[in-house]
């Protein structure tokens, strides 16, 4: 009786231990097929990541050859027009840098059109750049004290992203009081009403005027600069 139960144990020993045999083996095949099959992944996350960094490159070296031949073909002219200059400037320095800051590019383009209008009347060599916001203002002030450059007059709106008219203009006011910055007239042209802001005209800021701009008061301006 002992000998048959031994005899059963053994064979039912015999059959686990082949059976767990037989699942390792079926475990190992399957763990080599998930190791190749990752293998294969990264070989080709890999390799879709270099064709990305060699397209990138080549976009590139393709803007950098085009950036090339644009200087190329400019190295022949003498000089290059500026319509931000006034004609017949016999090259002379800028005597009038200008500031105009708005949020919306079609009053900005409106007004530098009419200033541009207004000065070439009367001859004067100016330059007129623009900015979006208070902050783009505030850094191309920052950057033209690095490269030399002063500005004279900034003609702002008011309500802008980022940062408004007059706390830009209260900033640049700190600046220039603190001789950090050399003086720039600062002149606001808003479609709200200039009562709400009379208690900075004439110490932030030069002037107040509504929108729109016209010859008049960029006649005015001038007159006050």
């Amino acid at each position: 009786m002992n000998f048959l139960s031994n005899s059963k144990l053994s064979n039912f020993n015999l059959h686990s231990v082949k059976s767990s045999n037989d699942t390792l083996i079926e475990s190992d095949k399957r763990n080599d097929l998930d190791y190749i099959g990752r293998s294969s992944k990264r070989k080709n996350k890999r390799k879709t990541k270099f064709i990305d960094q060699e397209n990138t490159a080549q976009g590139f070296q393709q803007q950098l050859n085009d950036n090339k031949e644009l200087i190329r073909r400019t190295e022949n002219i003498e000089s290059l027009p500026n319509e931000r200059l006034i004609p017949n400037s016999n090259n002379h320095e800028v005597v009038l840098r200008i500031l105009v800051v708005d949020d919306e590019k079609l009053i900005r383009q409106s007004q530098i059109n009419i200033i541009k209008k207004f000065l070439g009347k009367k001859n004067t060599l100016f330059e007129i750049e623009e900015c979006q916001d208070g902050i783009e203002c505030l850094f191309k002030i920052y950057v033209g004290i690095v490269d030399g450059i002063k500005y004279d007059l900034i003609i702002t709106d008011e309500t802008m992203n980022f940062m408004n008219g007059s706390f830009m203009a209260k900033i640049l006011k700190k600046l220039i009081t603190d001789n950090i910055i050399h003086e720039i007239k600062i002149f606001m042209v808003t479609s709200y009403d200039p009562e709400n802001y009379a208690d900075l005209q004439g110490t932030i800021l030069e002037k107040i005027y509504t929108k729109p701009i016209s010859m008049n008061i960029v006649e005015d301006i001038f007159g006050l600069c």
